[in-house]
């Protein structure tokens, strides 16, 4: 439908008068009309007004606060992804094939588990409606069979100022016992160790610390945690978050690991295999779940995604010198003085199939 727009009785252009209605009716449907959500796009609305429209500076400093304005959200604009056009970008990601979610909590039993021996689990350990419960001495239990590349989720609460951990890639080294990476579950806010940025909750216990995305929850509520193993690779996630990404053999896992007391230990955390171990340090805890899926293969390649916002129409045609050419469409065939703000010529010049053609 054509735009018939203001009222004629409202408005009329009179150069020679100090009428800035033309400005302060138009100026947000411009914005809106063009997608300015850039202070590029501004800038080039601004040089084509500046070029085809005699204003008022007090009109050109009105049209700079829309460019300050338009500034301020270009951020918000371009994360939000308010343009349903987008610039591709080309990105390498990989893509994971898993096995199913296998529970390591059948029932009320601790089938699948020992202790380090081999032999049954103490009684101090128990499976109760699929939750783990450690109360009293234990001693440290693993699987029975070992794992290579998997996704470990798991979930746990603990008494105050309690201390437990997961290990993993865990390997009988001769002369030092079993040894293998921790994922630290600790009470942090009523514990000294909590504090050593090392050995808190959810780091490579010893090895490196955490980044500033940790999130851990008190210790009465339920925290969240996830180990990934995909050859080298090694993750450690925290209530949805990844705070631990190395890679096992690397120039920055040598030198974490030459600075942690596990530097005697060759080939430490290196192994491409090992077994899954839940800690006892006589403090009461209860794992509410312990899934894990293997990792079957992977998928790396290069796919296009959306980066950020295109900005369309006057951004783009002011980069290549369309506008221009728009605007002697419109300066020939519509009115002598070409304005956006002015509806009746707009509509003239959107009219124009020479000139809609370079302007879409």
């Amino acid at each position: 439908m054509k735009n018939k727009g203001p009222h004629p009785a409202r408005y009329s252009y009179n150069p020679d008068k100090r009428q800035y209605f033309e400005f302060f009716y138009f100026a947000p449907r411009i914005v809106d009309k063009y997608r300015v959500y850039c202070p590029a796009d501004a800038f080039c609305l601004f040089e084509h007004f500046a070029a085809v429209n005699a204003m008022r500076m007090k009109s050109a400093f009105c049209l700079l606060m829309v460019v300050a304005f338009s500034a301020s959200v270009c951020e918000a604009g371009v994360s939000a992804g308010v343009s349903k056009n987008a610039r591709l970008t080309r990105t390498r990601t990989q893509k994971l094939f898993v096995g199913p979610e296998i529970s390591l909590l059948q029932g009320d039993t601790l089938e699948g588990w020992t202790n380090l021996a081999g032999k049954v689990p103490g009684k101090a350990w128990s499976v109760i409606d699929g939750i783990l419960h450690l109360k009293g001495k234990g001693g440290d239990i693993k699987t029975m069979r070992e794992y290579r590349n998997f996704i470990l989720d798991f979930s746990w609460t603990h008494s105050e100022g309690g201390n437990s951990g997961i290990k993993y890639r865990l390997k009988n080294f001769e002369g030092k016992g079993w040894l293998g990476l921790e994922y630290q579950v600790l009470d942090d806010f009523n514990t000294g160790e909590g504090k050593k940025p090392k050995n808190n909750t959810a780091t490579l216990y010893d090895v490196l610390p955490c980044n500033d995305l940790k999130q851990l929850n008190p210790h009465t509520e339920l925290n969240h945690g996830r180990i990934v193993v995909n050859g080298n690779r090694i993750q450690h996630w925290l209530n949805g978050e990844k705070v631990v990404d190395v890679v096992a053999g690397s120039e920055r896992w040598k030198e974490a690991v030459a600075a942690s007391k596990f530097s005697k230990v060759e080939g430490f955390g290196e192994n491409a295999t090992g077994f899954i171990m839940v800690q006892d340090h006589q403090c009461e805890v209860w794992f509410h779940k312990i899934a894990v899926k293997e990792i079957l293969g992977s998928s790396s390649k290069v796919k296009s995604v959306k980066k950020s916002p295109k900005m369309i129409s006057l951004r783009r045609n002011c980069r290549c010198g369309k506008a221009m050419q728009c605007k002697a469409v419109c300066a020939k065939n519509a009115c002598d003085k070409p304005t956006l703000f002015r509806n009746k010529c707009y509509e003239k010049y959107r009219a124009k199939s020479a000139c809609q053609n370079l302007c879409k």
